[in-house]
């Protein structure tokens, strides 16, 4: 897991997906300037998904349902899209 450092203001302050990629090299660049990357934990590999435990988090933090439910309607539309800049 890793963190980019960033807070909630300059989050949403952030280009959308579609302005990012028109982007010129130059200002992604300065667009990467704003990150600090940070590795919080190290991944593992594992063969499945614990359904059970994912579940039991998503009934505990509407944030990760949320975020779940995102991640799941970018893979059906095959493309990221940031919510309210559809």
């Amino acid at each position: 897991m890793t963190s980019f450092g960033l807070d909630l203001t300059l989050l949403d302050e952030l280009p959308g997906p579609d302005e990012i990629r028109r982007m010129t090299a130059s200002e992604f660049e300065s667009l990467q300037t704003l990150l600090k990357f940070q590795r919080l934990s190290v991944g593992t590999s594992r063969p499945h998904l614990d359904w059970l435990h994912l579940a039991a988090l998503k009934k505990k933090h509407e944030s990760l349902a949320g975020m779940l439910a995102w991640l799941n309607s970018c893979l059906e539309n095959r493309k990221p899209v940031w919510p309210g800049r559809e």
